[in-house]
């Protein structure tokens, strides 16, 4: 899309009358400017489907000394209004423009361009989806740029797109309507592929690393609602030397809600991980912006089983 100017009339009859079609990819400049200015916007369906090794990366910039930054980061860094000025400024455009195209009846299929800094592979269309409708889209819009519209890139034989004899049977099933929110294009209940059914909660098997990680993801996100879907119900905290135990998650969600309240910037860096077998033992060091450079260390063996954490036992250095 074009994000550095509004397009004209003549730009317009351009790619409609060669048939252009359009993927916007709306979600590509904000997640620049948001990753190197420390102040990513995950949705919950991001933090839950991405590689969760991917998304801890997208905060190492954090844990970066000044001195290797460039001065456009550092700047984005520190002067977070300005840089949410400029995203805004990007997205007023984008948005316009998009909204132009569709209006004027350019084909407009839907994409994200993943493996641009911080847009996912695979769950960041659902950003692309919110930003969409705040072009001016609707859901049953935005749903066709996603299914007929994309399968016409392909070319006019292309057997995906649609419900029909003769098509591909690829398809979603999901457990809330999309038509009156568009975010519920991410809740999936069912996957089906070629005509074989499969549950959307057991296509990915997650090893236990890979479940710690996403929940640190969801607490340096400040999600409790993510944070929490990574452990059991009957999932056991225990710390020291405070000798505090506490059975079940919903008894932290409290004190969670709490401390990120009162510290907007908390973050967790992973210092070091070591991984046996179901125990993954962390090496962290808590970051706050009242005293960053003195983080609060600890040490966090979970014990994880079935996709998800049965116990945390925390010993603060």
């Amino acid at each position: 899309m074009v994000s550095d100017t509004d397009v004209d009339a003549d730009f317009i009859k351009l790619a409609r009358d060669r048939k252009v079609i359009i993927i916007p990819t709306l979600v590509v400049n904000e997640r620049y400017y948001r990753t190197f200015g420390a102040s990513l916007n995950l949705l919950p369906a991001e933090l839950r489907f991405a590689n969760p090794a991917v998304v801890g990366t997208l905060t190492d910039i954090r844990h970066l000394s000044p001195d290797l930054l460039p001065a456009r980061i550092k700047q984005a860094m520190s002067e977070p209004e300005r840089n949410e000025r400029a995203i805004q400024l990007v997205l007023s455009i984008v948005k316009r423009n998009l909204k132009a195209l569709f209006e004027s009846g350019v084909t407009v299929a839907a994409g994200t361009d993943a493996g641009n800094i911080g847009t996912l592979h695979g769950p960041s269309i659902f950003r692309e989806f919110v930003l969409m409708t705040e072009a001016g889209l609707t859901p049953m819009q935005i749903l066709a740029c996603a299914t007929a519209n994309g399968a016409r890139v392909f070319g006019p034989n292309a057997n995906t797109g649609e419900i029909a004899a003769g098509k591909l049977a690829d398809l979603v099933i999901l457990r809330a309507n999309p038509l009156e929110a568009i975010g519920n294009t991410a809740n999936i209940q069912t996957v089906i592929k070629g005509g074989d059914v499969y549950d959307a909660d057991t296509l990915i098997e997650q090893t236990p690393e890979e479940v710690v990680q996403r929940q640190v993801n969801a607490f340096n996100a400040h999600n409790v609602e993510v944070y929490l879907s990574t452990y059991a119900p009957e999932a056991k905290f225990s710390r020291e030397p405070d000798q505090i135990r506490e059975t079940g998650p919903a008894a932290i969600r409290q004190s969670l809600e709490k401390e990120f309240a009162a510290s907007p910037s908390l973050h967790l860096q992973v210092v070091k991980r070591t991984v046996t077998g179901n125990t993954v033992v962390d090496h962290v060091a808590m970051i706050r912006a009242t005293n960053p450079r003195k983080p609060e260390e600890s040490v966090l063996t979970y014990e994880v089983s079935g996709g998800l954490i049965r116990s945390l036992h925390s010993v603060t250095k």
